[in-house]
C-alpha cells in the first residue's frame, strides 16, 4: 500500500516542481525586463542566468517530449542510450515547432500562448523531465572514472572538442549580429508575435518560406529574450554534431565516431555558425537523421525507423526550401532499396516514409500556395511584388557564387572549393571551406569496400551534383558533410589499423585529424578575441558596445531609432539587416530589389518621382554590403545603381546626415 502511494505521490510532486519552475522563471522574467541596450555588471549576469536556466528547461522538455513520442508511437524500437536522446531532442524540438506553427495558423501566436504551452508542457512531461535530470546527474558523477580508464590520445581530442564546442556557446551567448539572423531569422517571428498569425510579407520575402525552426525562436522573443533563439540553434549544431558521432560508432566503432566528430568539427565555420541566429544546422540536422533512418531501415527493414526517416525528413522541409531537394534524393535511394532488396508490396515502403514527411511540411507550401499561388514563393515561378526583372536579378545573384558555369569549372569543383573557396560563400567565406582531409576518400577504390560507406558516398555525389546545378554556396552542402566525415573516419580507421605497419604511421593520421582540428579552435579564440564576445556576456561591455563593434550598420540604425522621425523611412541600399533598424528602415533582403528599382530609371526626375512615391525620405548605404554584393553582381546592378546615385549625391539631391567607416545615412532632398 506504501509503495503505491508513493508512485502516485511521484509524478504529481514532479509535475508541481517542474511547474513551480517554469512559473519562477517567467515570472522573474515579467517582472525584471531584459537588459538595457547599455547596462553593464550584475544585469549582464542576471540576463546570463536567466537565459542559461529557460534554455535548459526547454530543452529538458523538448527531449522528455521526444522521449514520450518515441516510447508511445514507436515501442517496438528498441533503442536507448545517446541515440536515443539525439533522435528524442530532435523529435521533441520539431514536434514544439509544429504546435506553435499551429498556434500561427489558428492565429493565437503570442506570449499568453506560449507561456501556457510552457506551463503545460511541465505538468505533463514533470515525471520524464525529473528522470532525465537524474540520469544526467548519475552520469557526470561516472564521468571521473571513465576519465581516468582513457587513454591519452583520447583525452586531447576530448579536451579540444570540449574547448570548441565551449567558445562556440560563448558566442551563442552575445547579441545578435549575424547577417541572417538581423534580416530574417528573427525579424520573422518577431513580426509572428505582433500579429498573432501568418499573413503575406511582400516586402522580405524570407519570412513566408519555411520557417519550422524560427517558430522555436519566438518562445525566447515572446519574453525579450533574442539569446534564446542563437541557443537553440546552438542546440541543433550539438544534434548535428552528436548524431554524426552516435551513428558512426553505431555503424562502424567509437574509435569511427571520435574520427568523425573531429572532422565535422574541424570544419572551421560550422563551430563558429552555429552560434548564430541562423538555422542551417536544425535544417542539416533533420536532413542528415533522415538520411541515417533510412540507412538503419535498409539493414534492419524495420518500418519504425522508414517512419522517422519521413518525419525528419517532413522537418527538414518544413525548415528550408532546400529540405525539398534532400527528400527527392532519399526517395530515389529508397526506391532503389525496396527494389534491390525485392520486398514485397513496396508500395507500403514508400508510403511508411512518404506520408508523415508530406504532412509535416504541407502547411508551409500550402499556405505559400494559398496566399501567393506558388508553393515555392517567390522561386522559379515568381508570385505577388516579384516582377520577372526582379526574380532574372535575384536568380542571377543566387547563380554568382562559385568559380563559374562552364564544364571545365563543374569538372573542377571539387578542387575548387578548397582553392577559391571565398567565392562559394557568403557567410564567414575566409574560414567557409570543408574538411581538408575529406581528399582522402579519393583513397577508398584501394581500400576494403564496405556496401554503408557506398551508400553514403552514393547519397553524397547525388547530392553534390544537385547543388551544384543550383547556388554553389557551400552552406548548402551541411547534410553531406556528417556523410563525408563518416566515410573519412572509415578510411582513416582502416589506413590506421590495416594498412600501415610502423607505430609511428599508424598515429599519423589520428594524429593529423587532431591537429587539423585545432585549426578551428585557433579560429574559434581569433573570433571571440576580435569581436571581445565574452566582455559582453559577463556584463564588462554592454549590448550597445559590442553590437557597435559587430554589426556594420548598428551605429546608422542607432541614429535612425534615434534622432529621425516616426514619419522618415529610409531605404536601405543592398542591405537587407532590419532587425535593429524597423520600423522606420525598408531592408533590401533580396539584395537587388532597390538597386534594380534604381537601375531601371534612366533619369533624375523618374528616380525622384519614385522615391517619393514609395514614401523614402532617406537612403541608407552600407559600403560593406556593397562591397560584397559587388563580387556577385553579374548583371552590373549594383555598381550602375550605387554609381547613380553618388551622382546625385555630388549634384545636391543626397545630404549625409550620418557617416561612419561602414555606412553613410543620405536626406534625399531633391522632390519630383
Amino acid at each position: 500500500m506504501q509503495a503505491r502511494f508513493t508512485s502516485l505521490i511521484s509524478p504529481l510532486r514532479d509535475r508541481i516542481i517542474w511547474l513551480g519552475i517554469a512559473i519562477g522563471l517567467i515570472g522573474f522574467r515579467l517582472a525584471v525586463p531584459i537588459r538595457g541596450d547599455l547596462s553593464v555588471g550584475y544585469q549582464a549576469l542576471i540576463d546570463l542566468a536567466w537565459t542559461l536556466a529557460f534554455w535548459f528547461l526547454v530543452l529538458n522538455a523538448a527531449i522528455s517530449l521526444g522521449l514520450y513520442t518515441l516510447r508511445i508511437i514507436l515501442p517496438k524500437l528498441s533503442i536507448s542510450g545517446y541515440i536515443s536522446i539525439i533522435l528524442a531532442v530532435a523529435l521533441g524540438l520539431g514536434e514544439t515547432a509544429l504546435v506553435l506553427t499551429g498556434f500561427g495558423f489558428v492565429g493565437i501566436l503570442s506570449p499568453s500562448s506560449i507561456i501556457i504551452l510552457l506551463f503545460m508542457a511541465c505538468v505533463l512531461l514533470g515525471p520524464q523531465m525529473s528522470s532525465l535530470v537524474r540520469i544526467a546527474i548519475a552520469g557526470s558523477l561516472n564521468l571521473l572514472p571513465r576519465w581516468r580508464a582513457t587513454p591519452w590520445f583520447e583525452r586531447v581530442a576530448y579536451l579540444l572538442i570540449l574547448m570548441i564546442a565551449m567558445l562556440s556557446l560563448i558566442n551563442a551567448l552575445t547579441p545578435p549580429w549575424d547577417y541572417d539572423g538581423l534580416m530574417y531569422h528573427l525579424v520573422g517571428p518577431q513580426l509572428l508575435l505582433s500579429d498573432g498569425h501568418f499573413a503575406p510579407n511582400l516586402d522580405n520575402w524570407y519570412v513566408n518560406g519555411p520557417f519550422s525552426i524560427e517558430m522555436l525562436f519566438t518562445m525566447g522573443l515572446a519574453l525579450g529574450d533574442d539569446v534564446l533563439p542563437k541557443l537553440i540553434h546552438y542546440t541543433f549544431g550539438l544534434i548535428f554534431a552528436g548524431s554524426t558521432a552516435v551513428f558512426a560508432a553505431r555503424w562502424l566503432s567509437p574509435r569511427a565516431a571520435l574520427y568523425s566528430l573531429l572532422l565535422l568539427i574541424g570544419i572551421p565555420a560550422l563551430p563558429i555558425w552555429a552560434g548564430f541566429a541562423y538555422i542551417d544546422f536544425g535544417w542539416a540536422a533533420y536532413e542528415f537523421l533522415a538520411i541515417a533512418c533510412l540507412i538503419e531501415w535498409w539493414q534492419n527493414e524495420r518500418a519504425e525507423w522508414l517512419i522517422l526517416s519521413g518525419t525528419f525528413a517532413g522537418f527538414a522541409m518544413g525548415s528550408k526550401y532546400l529540405g525539398l531537394m534532400g527528400f527527392a534524393v532519399l526517395g530515389v535511394f529508397l526506391v532503389i532499396f525496396v527494389i534491390r532488396k525485392g520486398i514485397q508490396k513496396q508500395w507500403r515502403s514508400i508510403l511508411w516514409f512518404a506520408i508523415p514527411a508530406v504532412v509535416i511540411c504541407s502547411p508551409w507550401y500550402l499556405k505559400n500556395l494559398a496566399m501567393f499561388g506558388n508553393p515555392v514563393y517567390p522561386l522559379y515561378f515568381g508570385g505577388p511584388g516579384w516582377s520577372v526583372e526582379r526574380l532574372a536579378n535575384y536568380s542571377a545573384y543566387l547563380k554568382s557564387f562559385g568559380a563559374g558555369q562552364s564544364l571545365q569549372d563543374y569538372l573542377l569543383l571539387p578542387w575548387n572549393v578548397y582553392a577559391k573557396h571565398t567565392q562559394f560563400g557568403a557567410a564567414m567565406n575566409r574560414n567557409d571551406f570543408p574538411s581538408l582531409l575529406f581528399p582522402l576518400l579519393l583513397l577508398y577504390p584501394f581500400l576494403k569496400k564496405k556496401p554503408l560507406i557506398n551508400i553514403l558516398l552514393g547519397i553524397s555525389v547525388v547530392r553534390f551534383i544537385l547543388w551544384a546545378l543550383g547556388s554553389q554556396q557551400l552552406r548548402f552542402l551541411m547534410p553531406i558533410y556528417p556523410l563525408l566525415a563518416i566515410a573519412t573516419a572509415y578510411i582513416i580507421d582502416q589506413l590506421s589499423e590495416n594498412v600501415f605497419q610502423r607505430p609511428s604511421l599508424k598515429l599519423f593520421l589520428p594524429a593529423l585529424t587532431v591537429g587539423l582540428t585545432s585549426i578551428s579552435l585557433f579560429y574559434q579564440a581569433q573570433f571571440i578575441l576580435q569581436y571581445r564576445t565574452l566582455d559582453v556576456v559577463i556584463g564588462r561591455e554592454s549590448r550597445d558596445e559590442f553590437l557597435t563593434n559587430a554589426v556594420g550598420d548598428y551605429a546608422a540604425s542607432r541614429y535612425i531609432k534615434e534622432q529621425l522621425e516616426d514619419e522618415h523611412k529610409i531605404m536601405m541600399l543592398g542591405d537587407g539587416r532590419g532587425y535593429y533598424c524597423l520600423p522606420k528602415c525598408a531592408p533590401d533582403p533580396d539584395h537587388f530589389r532597390w538597386a534594380g528599382e534604381i537601375y531601371s530609371r534612366n533619369d533624375e526626375q523618374t528616380l525622384a518621382s519614385w522615391l517619393n512615391d514609395k514614401g523614402f525620405t532617406h537612403v541608407l548605404i552600407s559600403w560593406e554590403d556593397l562591397d560584397f554584393l559587388l563580387q556577385h553582381d553579374p548583371k552590373g546592378i549594383i555598381r550602375s545603381s550605387a554609381k547613380e546615385l553618388l551622382e546625385w549625391k555630388e549634384e545636391g539631391c543626397l545630404k549625409p546626415v550620418f557617416k561612419d567607416r561602414w555606412v553613410e545615412v543620405n536626406e534625399i532632398l531633391c522632390q519630383e
